[in-house]
Protein backbone atom coordinates (compact mmCIF):
# COMPACT_ATOMS: atom_id res chain seq x y z
CA UNK A 1 0.00 0.00 0.00
CA UNK A 2 2.61 2.70 1.33
CA UNK A 3 5.79 2.52 -1.16
CA UNK A 4 8.01 3.83 2.03
CA UNK A 5 8.24 1.37 4.56
CA UNK A 6 8.82 4.17 7.12
CA UNK A 7 4.98 5.35 6.77
CA UNK A 8 3.53 1.81 6.93
CA UNK A 9 1.99 1.84 10.43
CA UNK A 10 0.60 -1.77 9.45
CA UNK A 11 3.25 -3.31 10.47
CA UNK A 12 3.08 -1.99 14.17
CA UNK A 13 -0.77 -2.95 14.56
CA UNK A 14 -2.12 -6.39 15.98
CA UNK A 15 -3.60 -8.44 12.86
CA UNK A 16 -6.25 -9.37 15.71
CA UNK A 17 -6.90 -6.35 16.85
CA UNK A 18 -7.48 -5.02 12.76
CA UNK A 19 -10.38 -7.71 12.29
CA UNK A 20 -12.11 -6.76 15.57
CA UNK A 21 -12.38 -3.00 14.12
CA UNK A 22 -13.45 -3.86 10.83
CA UNK A 23 -16.57 -6.27 12.16
CA UNK A 24 -19.84 -3.99 13.44
CA UNK A 25 -21.52 -6.04 15.55
CA UNK A 26 -25.70 -5.60 14.60
CA UNK A 27 -27.97 -5.95 17.58
CA UNK A 28 -29.93 -9.27 16.93
CA UNK A 29 -33.65 -9.07 15.80
CA UNK A 30 -34.72 -9.73 18.68
CA UNK A 31 -33.07 -7.42 20.68
CA UNK A 32 -34.28 -5.02 18.13
CA UNK A 33 -38.15 -5.93 18.79
CA UNK A 34 -37.19 -6.08 22.47
CA UNK A 35 -36.32 -2.19 22.01
CA UNK A 36 -39.12 -1.47 20.30
CA UNK A 37 -41.47 -3.59 22.77
CA UNK A 38 -39.98 -1.17 25.76
CA UNK A 39 -39.97 1.76 23.62
CA UNK A 40 -44.37 1.41 22.74
CA UNK A 41 -44.80 0.36 26.38
CA UNK A 42 -43.27 3.67 27.31
CA UNK A 43 -44.98 5.45 24.74
CA UNK A 44 -48.63 3.90 26.30
CA UNK A 45 -47.81 4.57 30.18
CA UNK A 46 -46.17 8.35 28.88
CA UNK A 47 -49.44 8.77 26.92
CA UNK A 48 -51.71 7.28 29.51
CA UNK A 49 -49.77 9.65 32.64
CA UNK A 50 -51.12 12.23 30.57
CA UNK A 51 -54.62 11.34 30.16
CA UNK A 52 -55.07 10.91 33.98
CA UNK A 53 -53.27 14.56 34.52
CA UNK A 54 -55.64 15.94 32.08
CA UNK A 55 -58.83 14.21 33.41
CA UNK A 56 -57.70 15.36 37.07
CA UNK A 57 -57.23 19.10 35.74
CA UNK A 58 -60.52 19.52 34.31
CA UNK A 59 -61.84 17.41 36.50
CA UNK A 60 -60.73 20.02 39.62
CA UNK A 61 -61.62 22.69 37.16
CA UNK A 62 -65.26 21.40 36.91
CA UNK A 63 -65.38 20.84 40.67
CA UNK A 64 -64.11 24.24 41.56
CA UNK A 65 -66.95 25.73 39.61
CA UNK A 66 -69.44 23.94 40.96
CA UNK A 67 -68.48 24.89 44.33
CA UNK A 68 -68.04 28.13 43.34
CA UNK A 69 -71.91 28.08 41.78
CA UNK A 70 -73.15 26.81 45.24
CA UNK A 71 -71.21 29.22 47.22
CA UNK A 72 -72.82 32.39 44.91
CA UNK A 73 -76.10 30.83 45.71
CA UNK A 74 -75.81 30.65 49.33
CA UNK A 75 -74.40 34.52 49.70
CA UNK A 76 -77.30 35.45 47.23
CA UNK A 77 -80.14 33.93 49.82
CA UNK A 78 -78.14 34.84 53.03
CA UNK A 79 -77.84 37.94 51.37
CA UNK A 80 -81.43 38.38 50.71
CA UNK A 81 -82.80 36.76 54.62
CA UNK A 82 -80.20 40.04 55.50
CA UNK A 83 -82.20 42.46 53.70
CA UNK A 84 -85.65 40.77 55.00
CA UNK A 85 -83.86 40.84 58.64
CA UNK A 86 -83.25 44.34 58.11
CA UNK A 87 -86.84 45.41 57.25
CA UNK A 88 -88.23 43.65 60.10
CA UNK A 89 -85.74 45.14 62.24
CA UNK A 90 -86.92 48.73 61.72
CA UNK A 91 -90.55 47.97 61.77
CA UNK A 92 -89.58 46.80 65.13
CA UNK A 93 -88.02 49.52 66.28
CA UNK A 94 -90.38 51.56 64.62
CA UNK A 95 -92.88 50.15 67.02
CA UNK A 96 -90.80 49.96 69.83
CA UNK A 97 -90.59 53.61 69.45
CA UNK A 98 -93.97 54.21 69.02
CA UNK A 99 -95.14 52.11 72.12
CA UNK A 100 -92.30 54.08 74.35
CA UNK A 101 -93.74 57.58 73.29
CA UNK A 102 -97.51 56.40 73.94
CA UNK A 103 -96.52 54.81 77.66
CA UNK A 104 -94.19 57.88 78.48
CA UNK A 105 -97.47 60.02 77.62
CA UNK A 106 -100.08 57.68 79.13
CA UNK A 107 -102.48 60.88 78.05
CA UNK A 108 -103.13 61.58 74.97
CA UNK A 109 -102.40 64.77 74.34
CA UNK A 110 -104.59 67.58 73.44
CA UNK A 111 -104.67 68.87 69.85
CA UNK A 112 -102.88 72.34 69.89
CA UNK A 113 -104.20 74.92 67.72
CA UNK A 114 -101.14 74.67 65.54
CA UNK A 115 -101.97 71.25 64.55
CA UNK A 116 -105.36 72.08 63.50
CA UNK A 117 -105.83 73.56 60.09
CA UNK A 118 -109.05 74.75 58.64
CA UNK A 119 -110.19 74.68 54.71
CA UNK A 120 -112.55 76.55 53.33
CA UNK A 121 -114.24 73.61 50.95
CA UNK A 122 -117.11 75.21 50.15
CA UNK A 123 -119.24 78.02 51.54
CA UNK A 124 -119.82 77.00 54.75
CA UNK A 125 -117.89 73.77 55.19
CA UNK A 126 -115.09 72.87 57.23
CA UNK A 127 -112.61 70.38 57.43
CA UNK A 128 -110.03 69.45 59.85
CA UNK A 129 -106.99 67.94 59.34
CA UNK A 130 -104.93 65.76 62.26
Amino acid sequence: MYKNAAYNFEIFEDPKQKKSAQILNLPSIESRKNKQAKEKLLLLIKSFCILIASGATVGGFIFGQAKLTEYNHQIYTSSKELDDLKNRNDQLNIKLVSENITSNNSVVPVKEKESVEILTIDAGDKVEIK
